[in-house]
């Protein structure tokens, strides 16, 4: 069973690359103090990178609380400790002395090629053990110190997931759809039954498993059916008073009763009405029915008020960039993102289904690869992948573009990136491993090509 957001940071966001970034209207601060424009780069350049790899949001925090102890996110590049040096303060043995003051490559050698990597020490880009501290310690071999910035580096990553993408405005319209993955919590690998409580807790809605048979429904809902039991304080059955906890609101939200268990027929959904004067008066849901054991003749009964549900999650619309400027970054991002996928290549792979449909693992092809690059950053009409002849003779303008430059013949389409750091371009061949990656090293045969440009 297949049910979680894609990592979810805040109630009603999608984790989805080309809404990444730091607006430029964006308030974080680094250390207690509003953030430079070179410390904002640095963060967003880091956290960029790190979503490329697939990191989750608690490795993403640790990313941001790492750079901000070693190296106050980048402005203290220059300090070394012994031969470590730049934003992770990293040694020989990790990076070169240039990699190690750039964002991407000592965010890779910290993530990933470091000799006591993130992924070496924990297994995984997605694992982040409770303690942060703890879990960077193990990767830095360090005397610690990175807790202080946790809940600093919280609200950054928050901000940069929830941002409208690399600090740009303008562009178009469009609807993202709604995706529900299992996945983990709180650095915890997620049962699917887990995952289901989440997907309810969205909406207010309950699910529970009685009798074989598993129940999803609204509280409201719920709240409509006949009453199950009738409770005035007195039965015979009941092992204590009801006992009660305050909401923030002073209304009682949750009521717990200690029962004879052989005497209580109520499972978890059923409607409870509490009779009896005073503030636990009105109709409840059963929450849990427990007990100490299966043989136990006692048992606890949670009740629990029931609540509004929520509207399902519609699909959201974002909006894209389609300046130049701030689109090659967004665009570089959504490049990176596809290359860790590591998908297999596959003549025709990506081609006559929606381009909104592509799943993470499927094939693809350099023109439908180049086409979903440019669909999910705003830069490509339609919804459907064009060939590689088609991106020679139609799509934007002819000539080579400031930052980024769209190469292609009937044959074959590539994306060249200008000054974008280690990535010269976004290629499905000219390099190992074959498929849509992103590449350090450049072409040399441009000529057998036709520059297009974004317009």
């Amino acid at each position: 069973m297949s049910l979680a957001r894609a990592e979810t940071r805040r109630r009603g966001r999608k984790r989805d690359s080309h809404r990444k970034g730091l607006g430029a209207g964006t308030a974080i601060t680094v250390k207690g103090r509003r953030a430079t424009a070179k410390q904002r780069r640095t963060i967003d350049q880091c956290l960029a990178e790190a979503d490329s790899l697939g990191a989750s949001r608690r490795v993403l925090i640790a990313v941001v609380m790492t750079i901000t102890q070693e190296s106050r996110a980048g402005e203290d590049v220059q300090q070394t400790g012994n031969d470590d040096t730049g934003i992770y303060q990293q040694g020989r043995n990790w990076v070169t002395l240039l990699e190690s003051r750039q964002p991407a490559p000592s965010t890779r050698a910290f993530l990933v090629t470091g000799p006591t990597a993130w992924k070496k020490r924990h297994g995984s880009l997605k694992h982040a053990p409770g303690d942060l501290n703890a879990a960077i310690m193990k990767v830095q071999g360090s005397i610690g110190g990175y807790g202080r910035w946790e809940q600093e580096a919280t609200a950054t990553v928050e901000a940069w997931i929830g941002a409208d993408g690399f600090g740009t405005s303008g562009g178009a319209t469009y609807a993202k759809r709604y995706e529900f993955t299992r996945g983990e919590k709180n650095g915890q690998r997620e049962t699917s039954w887990d995952a289901m409580g989440r997907l309810a807790d969205e909406v207010n809605s309950r699910r529970w498993a009685a009798t074989n048979i598993l129940h999803y429904a609204g509280e409201e809902e719920l709240r409509a059916a006949e009453p199950s039991v009738e409770v005035f304080g007195d039965e015979g059955w009941l092992l204590a008073r009801p006992a009660w906890e305050w909401g923030s609101g002073r209304t009682v939200s949750e009521v717990t009763l200690r029962v004879l268990a052989d005497r209580w027929t109520v499972v978890p959904g059923g409607v409870v009405v509490m009779s009896a004067p005073g503030p636990t008066r009105g109709r409840w849901l059963v929450r849990s029915v427990t007990g100490a054991r299966l043989d136990s003749p006692e048992a606890e009964v949670v009740l629990k008020r029931p609540t509004r549900k929520r509207p399902e999650p519609a699909p959201e619309t974002a909006t894209t960039s389609t300046e130049t400027g701030g689109s090659a970054s967004g665009l570089l991002a959504i490049c990176k993102q596809i290359s860790g996928q590591d998908r297999d290549y596959r003549l025709g792979g990506g081609h006559g289904g929606p381009l909104s449909k592509i799943r993470p693992n499927d094939p693809l092809d350099c023109s439908s690869s180049c086409s979903l690059a440019l669909k999910r950053a705003g830069m490509f009409d339609g919804n459907v992948a064009i060939v590689s002849g088609e991106f020679a003779r139609s799509w934007g303008k002819s000539g080579k573009g400031r930052d980024f430059t769209v190469w292609a013949n009937d044959g074959h389409v590539w994306i060249e990136f200008h000054g974008a750091g280690s990535v010269k371009r976004f290629d499905t061949g000219g390099g190992m491993p074959r498929g849509p990656h992103t590449r350090t090293t450049a072409r040399g045969d441009q000529d057998r090509f036709k520059a297009r440009h974004w317009s």
